[in-house]
């Protein structure tokens, strides 16, 4: 076998997540010294030598997600099946931009994806996609809504319209609506951010008060976003009374469920997603909710033709076929683009739906469990949600004695867990800990809540 292949299964093979520093433990300028030194294109070196150095480099230059004690941003760890599946399509590296170059892998993507849109309720034969991830997906969404609500959008854009066309999403939206905004002409100022109630999820009463002074200065609702799983609290907007606000309106219904919709995939969490077979369109990360890296977010919609409408173009240097369905290239804002599905599929058909309920359910046991330990130990839980992401304070940082920064500190540098700092609607600072790793075990929560009762108000 090539020494580079032995190399590269060495390391896979010694690959140990819970030996890995939580944190960076080098300086930017002296990972620059080291980068060019290593890798250098003047004195080339055999692979498999510098196989082990990217290994290296990597183990010291990381904050490590696929760490069991991480519990930071939306990074589960990448189990083997998505390994395996990225390093099959490396090796075929196949044309996804059109079913004829690769009926096979076009296929393969939507059996995986019609499988993941019957667990969360909506119709399997939809128009469906993988993207690389929730922004592109919630800026899909946009570009859709902006077709419907403005005539002559896709060919005149909004300068030739008389339509000011607005769109409304809670203030604990994630920030890549408003960055859609801006990239489709329609601007941030159009962006409505919502007011909240105690719980953080979007009012229906205050969208209501909004619209209706839009509507007074001449505005037009085109797009409501509700999110399912907010960054930072994890919580589920009112879906059911969003979907029939939008109904009224005549807006397009969105639901960002970028993370949340990991509640799809078990019967017991299920009923979270209730009202998501209203919306016109969904966001939801595979790479959020299964053990397979990044670049596996997904896209359902259920109008396929403004889908069309929107995203067709003539290509005339494109391989053309018999088949009628839509050429990808012409339903997405991609073209080219990687075989993404592959990891998806193989994860699913390899692990089996039983064994990724349990590993949902388990999460959110985890923190259950997470939540009763923190309020043991003095703490204050701030967020009110059934997902799996826990927002807790203490006394001496609502009273200024010190601050989240000051908490983290600790714990990142004595490698108890990696958590974050966040502020709920802007006010409430406090510290963040989702559980999203698939290795997570009782101990690792345990670690954490033992860790910030002694370490983090020193």
């Amino acid at each position: 076998m090539d020494p580079a292949l032995l190399a590269l299964l060495d390391a896979l093979e010694g690959f140990d997540p819970s030996r890995l520093p939580l944190i960076p433990t080098v300086s930017a300028q002296r990972l620059r010294d080291d980068l060019a030194r290593r890798f250098d294109p003047d004195a080339p070196r055999p692979l498999d030598a510098l196989v082990g150095d990217v290994c290296e480099v990597l183990r010291a230059g990381l904050t490590h997600s696929t760490h069991p004690r991480h519990f930071g941003l939306f990074n589960p760890t990448a189990a083997l099946p998505s390994v395996v599946a990225d390093a099959l399509v490396a090796r075929f590296n196949p044309q996804l931009s059109v079913w004829q170059a690769a009926p096979a892998a076009v296929e393969m993507e939507q059996l995986a994806l019609a499988a993941l849109a019957s667990r969360m309720g909506l119709d399997p034969a939809c128009a469906k996609s993988f993207t690389t991830g929730g922004a592109e997906a919630n800026h899909t969404a946009l570009a859709l809504a902006l077709a419907r609500a403005v005539p002559g959008y896709t060919t005149d854009g909004l300068a030739g319209s008389a339509v000011r066309p607005v769109v409304y999403a809670s203030s604990e939206a994630h920030g890549s609506i408003t960055k859609a905004a801006q990239v489709t002409g329609l601007g941030r100022n159009a962006v409505r951010h919502v007011a909240v109630d105690r719980a953080y999820r979007m009012s229906p009463r205050a969208l209501r008060q909004q619209i209706a002074l839009d509507r007074a200065e001449g505005r037009t609702p085109a797009m409501i976003v509700a999110t399912v799983g907010t960054t930072s609290a994890g919580a589920i907007d009112p879906l059911p009374n969003l979907a029939l606000i939008a109904k009224e309106e005549g807006a397009w219904l969105h639901v960002d469920a970028a993370w949340g919709g990991i509640a799809a995939l078990s019967p017991r969490t299920r009923p979270l997603l209730d009202g998501v077979r209203e919306a016109d369109s969904v966001t939801w990360d595979a790479h959020k909710a299964l053990p397979v890296a990044m670049g596996a977010g997904m896209f359902f919609c259920n109008d396929s033709k403004v889908l069309r409408d929107t995203f067709a173009v003539e290509a005339p240097y494109m391989m053309r076929g018999d088949d009628a369905r839509v050429q990808p290239y012409q339903s997405s804002m991609q073209w080219s683009r990687r075989f993404a599905g592959l990891k998806v599929l193989l994860t699913l058909a390899s692990m089996g739906w039983r064994a990724i309920e349990a590993m949902v359910e388990r999460q959110f046991a985890l923190a259950d469990r997470l939540r009763a330990g923190l309020i043991a130990g003095g703490w204050e839980v701030v967020n009110d949600t059934a997902l799996p992401v826990v927002c807790f304070t203490h006394e001496a940082i609502r009273k200024g004695r010190t601050t989240t920064k000051k908490a983290l500190q600790p714990l990142w540098r004595d490698g108890v867990a990696w958590v974050s700092e966040t502020r709920l609607d802007g006010r409430v600072p406090c510290l963040r800990a989702c559980v999203t790793n698939v290795d997570s075990r009782e101990e690792d929560v345990d670690a954490l809540i033992a860790g910030v009762t002694r370490k983090a108000l020193l």
